[in-house]
């Protein structure tokens, strides 16, 4: 009948509308993760610079060590996550 063919073509409609944005969901969480490895990565690449290559005061030094150590968990946490 006339109803159940525009039921069934609704229902492939809404489907079709949960699938693509399920897939534009993951694309966009690929790249912010990806955003954020980059970032990531570019802090503990300062951080680990600057401690190796200068005298620090100790309260600064243990703040970048801080940071690196930080930097590090969330860097595993964007791998694991995928």
């Amino acid at each position: 009948s006339n109803s159940a063919r525009v039921a069934r073509e609704v229902r492939l409609a809404l489907r079709r509308h949960d699938e693509a944005r399920t897939i534009a969901m993951r694309a966009a969480e690929s790249l912010l993760r990806s955003e954020l490895r980059g970032a990531v990565t570019g802090i503990l690449l300062s951080t680990e610079l600057v401690l190796n290559s200068q005298a620090l005061p100790l309260e600064a030094e243990e703040k970048l060590k801080l940071v690196c150590q930080l930097a590090s968990q969330i860097r595993g946490r964007l791998e694991t996550v995928q």
